[in-house]
């Protein structure tokens, strides 16, 4: 392949490079399975409260997923820093201090819309944590 980051040079990156690298990544994989490169959005502006979305793929037509979109509607949210579970569920829901959890905007929309949730971090996961979690 043409472009393979290291995991030390991943790791390295800050949260707006790591953004920045999610777009390119985007639109790489939009180019070469002919999906419109408008379906991929990626505002870059991460110091703003973005509902749990730092980019988004959506289109219709074609393929149903990709090697690297696991849907036709994939949201993704990347992350710089180190994530513990407990960061992981702040991030796609809220606790109120009565009731059940309150899944954020882009993990709702992504559920009615039958699609996935994708996270973005610089931190090296191996499979054996990376098994699915109930929230």
């Amino acid at each position: 392949m043409i472009f393979e980051p290291t995991p030390e040079q991943i790791s390295r990156l800050t949260s707006i490079e790591l953004v920045q690298l999610m777009k390119r990544l985007l639109l790489a994989e939009c180019r070469l399975v002919d999906i419109p490169l408008r379906a991929a959005t990626v505002p870059l502006q991460i110091t703003i409260g973005d509902g749990g979305e730092d980019g988004r793929v959506e289109w219709a037509g074609g393929v149903n997923s990709t090697d690297f979109f696991p849907s036709r509607f994939s949201i993704f949210q990347s992350k710089a820093q180190n994530l513990t579970e407990s960061a992981v569920f702040d991030e796609v829901a809220k606790r109120p201090k009565n009731g059940p959890p309150v899944l954020n905007n882009a993990v709702s929309e992504m559920l009615a819309k039958k699609g996935a949730y994708v996270t973005a971090r610089v931190k090296v996961l191996v499979a054996s944590v990376m098994q699915p979690k109930a929230v």
